[in-house]
């Protein structure tokens, strides 16, 4: 079982979003506590060791999954405009 830490950037955006999204997010998280790599809209990102991104319709929720401590770190949720919304959030893994 992983810890789920959520930094406080992605806080401010979760709190944002409708309780519908909210109540959805919160379930993906429940389910990466229990096995992270289970999850079909998982995937790397290039440019970082440990960085993945999940797609939850217009919403990209940014993480990094440490296997060897056990803990999941929610870095950044955000709607994608554009490829470049990415690039710009690479400094956060960081």
């Amino acid at each position: 079982m992983y810890n789920v830490l959520i930094r406080s950037r992605a806080e401010k955006q979760f709190a944002k979003l409708s309780k519908d999204k909210q109540i959805v997010l919160f379930k993906i998280f429940q389910q990466l506590s229990e096995n992270p790599f289970g999850i079909f809209h998982l995937k790397k990102l290039e440019g970082t060791d440990d960085g993945y991104r999940i797609v939850v319709g217009k919403l990209r929720i940014l993480l990094l999954i440490m296997n060897r401590d056990k803990y999941i770190e929610i870095i950044d949720i955000f709607r994608r405009k554009e490829a470049s919304d990415y690039k710009r959030r690479l400094g956060l893994f960081k």
